[in-house]
């Protein structure tokens, strides 16, 4: 077993949560930390080396514009 940490990412870039656990591998490892992405991107690292970074899927805002080339708005 190897020690590992999942890093949860604020919308800022700073660290929300971490989170220790052991694994038999990379491979596991990464799948445990998939069940962490909530809405927030998280970097997997096994000591100093890190294994990946999930990214979460990233939804428009109601409300929020967004502009086309000819410069008009359209709303979400």
């Amino acid at each position: 077993m190897q020690d590992y940490r999942a890093y949860v990412i604020g919308s800022k870039g700073r660290i929300r949560r971490r989170i220790d656990f052991l694994c038999d591998n990379d491979e596991a490892a990464r799948h445990r930390a998939e069940n962490l992405v909530n809405g927030h991107d998280v970097e997997l690292w096994q000591l100093n080396r890190m294994v990946c970074e999930l990214k979460a899927k990233r939804q428009a805002r109601l409300g929020q514009s967004r502009f086309r080339s000819d410069g008009i708005g359209t709303e979400l």
